[in-house]
C-alpha cells in the first residue's frame, strides 16, 4: 500500500479540490462545548474578529506547514494566510471561526512551553511536530479537542489554494496551475456573467 508520502502532490491536490468546494459540510462544534482556551481570543464585542499581527503571523506559518512549498507552490506563494485572515473577519462562516482562532493561540502557547515566543518562530520541523500533535488531539481547546481545529484550517486552506483568487487566495492562479485547471474566470468574481476558459 503506497505511504501518503508516495502520492504526488498533483494527485493529493485534485482530490482535495471536492473537500475544498464542501463549505457546507464544514464542522461545527457547540457552543457548550466551544470553552475558553488558556489564552483569550481578541474581543469580539466591538465588531468583527480581527487578527492581531502576531496571531497573523501565527496563521501564515500553520498555512505554510499545512501545505509546504515542497516540489512547487505552496501556501505562501498562494497567499493563502489572505483568504483565510478575510474568512475569519466573516461572520458567516459560524463557530469555526472561533474554533480555528483558539486554535491559533493554542499553537503559540504550545511554541512557549517549547521556549519560543510564538509559533512562527519555531524551526519547520518543530513546527510540524507541534501540528501533528494538534492533528492527533493532543492540544486542549478548553474542551474541544485540537484535531478539529486541525480539520477546519485544513479545509480553509484548501479553499484558499484552489479557490477564485477574487476571495483572497490562490495568488497568480497558483493552485489551479498544481492541478492543471482550465480556469473559468467570471466578468465579475463572485457574481454570474460571461465567462472564458484558459489554459495557462
Amino acid at each position: 500500500m503506497a505511504s501518503p508520502r508516495s502520492l504526488s502532490r498533483r494527485g493529493f491536490l485534485a482530490g482535495a479540490a471536492v473537500l475544498a468546494g464542501a463549505a457546507c459540510t464544514r464542522e461545527r462544534v457547540t457552543a457548550r462545548d466551544a470553552a475558553p482556551p488558556r489564552r483569550r481570543p481578541p474581543d469580539e464585542s466591538q465588531g468583527p474578529l480581527t487578527l492581531t499581527p502576531e496571531l497573523r503571523q501565527t496563521l501564515v506559518a500553520a498555512c505554510a506547514r499545512i501545505l509546504p512549498s515542497d516540489d512547487g507552490p505552496g501556501a505562501t506563494e498562494a497567499n493563502v494566510a489572505e483568504y483565510v485572515a478575510r474568512q475569519l473577519e466573516d461572520r458567516r462562516i459560524g463557530r469555526n471561526r472561533q474554533l480555528v482562532l483558539r486554535g491559533l493561540i493554542e499553537l503559540d502557547a504550545e511554541a512557549d512551553r517549547r521556549g519560543q515566543p510564538s509559533y512562527a518562530e519555531l524551526a519547520p520541523s518543530a513546527q510540524d511536530e507541534v501540528m501533528a500533535l494538534a492533528a492527533a488531539g493532543h492540544l486542549r481547546l478548553g474542551k474541544v479537542p485540537s484535531d478539529g481545529f486541525v480539520r477546519a484550517l485544513v479545509v480553509l486552506v484548501l479553499e484558499g489554494f484552489l479557490g477564485d483568487p477574487s476571495y483572497g487566495g490562490n495568488q497568480g492562479l497558483a493552485g489551479w496551475h498544481a492541478i492543471d485547471y482550465a480556469a473559468i474566470t467570471p466578468a465579475h468574481p463572485g457574481q454570474g456573467g460571461t465567462a472564458h476558459a484558459h489554459r495557462e
